[in-house]
């Protein structure tokens, strides 16, 4: 089994010097051919060696509250409007993903539009047998609040 432990820190301040409260916002996933429209939390964080970490937890999670489950983990390192994914997890009630760097599928290409990040590819269903992993197309579009 492989695990990811990600930490974030709020990017951005408002004025009154406290951090932003991630937003609800729709993310629309598509996995081989499907659309599946999720709602979630957004939280966008600039990590400590450049890269960007994206997490969408649950509609109704607390913000500053540690979920166990997000339904999006996204990890990329910027490259202007071709940032470079190291990690991504999809977790979805009936199928999981995982892409990135160190899988068998190699990263999937990201796009980067504004504050509007696009990642497509193929991943693998999470829970198949290593010496037999199933994939599948995928496309992922987001927006940091």
């Amino acid at each position: 089994m492989i695990a990811a432990c990600v930490a974030v820190a709020p990017v951005g301040c408002s004025s009154s010097g406290s951090p932003p409260a991630p937003q609800t916002s729709s993310i629309r996933i598509v996995i081989d051919g499907e659309t599946r429209a999720v709602e979630g939390r957004i939280v966008c964080a600039d990590g400590p060696t450049g890269e960007v970490s994206i997490e969408v937890d649950p509609p109704n999670t607390a913000p500053g509250a540690t979920v166990i489950d997000p339904i999006v983990v996204l990890d990329l390192t910027p490259r202007g409007d071709a940032p470079w994914v190291s990690l991504l997890s999809i977790n979805l009630p009936d199928i999981g993903l995982s892409a990135g760097r160190y899988r068998t599928t190699g990263p999937p290409a990201a796009a980067k539009a504004g504050n509007t990040y696009t990642v497509k590819g193929q991943a693998t269903v999470v829970g198949t047998p290593p010496d037999r992993p199933t994939y599948k197309e995928f496309e992922l579009e987001l927006t940091c609040p």
